[in-house]
């Protein structure tokens, strides 16, 4: 095979040549792209992780902070329950003495 109107010996390489000496860079270029590539998985991979962590984390506190609050409101209901069960099991109580005594003082 020649070449038209070569500038010098080396211009004249067949495509077997030529395929040679690119080879170790067509190699060189393809595992530094395959690197390349996984690095950068890896970290979209470690910053995804990270993005769900502080998401969770967040998420956590939320649900500990409406868990608090619905405990707190719970308690308080059942205070509230206690509180009037309790008033009305005093005003029978007093009413009861009342008419113990009336009937003391009749007898």
């Amino acid at each position: 095979m020649s070449c038209t109107q070569p500038s010098s010996p080396n211009d004249c390489m067949n495509n077997e040549e030529l395929s040679c000496a690119t080879k170790p860079l067509a190699d060189y270029s393809s595992r530094y792209l395959l690197q390349t590539v996984s690095h950068l998985s890896f970290f979209s991979v470690l910053q995804l992780e990270n993005y769900i962590q502080d998401s969770m984390k967040q998420d956590m506190v939320q649900i500990q902070q409406t868990a608090v609050h619905n405990h707190t409101a719970t308690m308080i209901e059942i205070g509230t329950n206690l509180l009037s069960q309790t008033a009305e099991q005093t005003r029978k109580l007093t009413n009861v003495e009342a008419q113990v005594r009336l009937r003391c003082q009749l007898l």
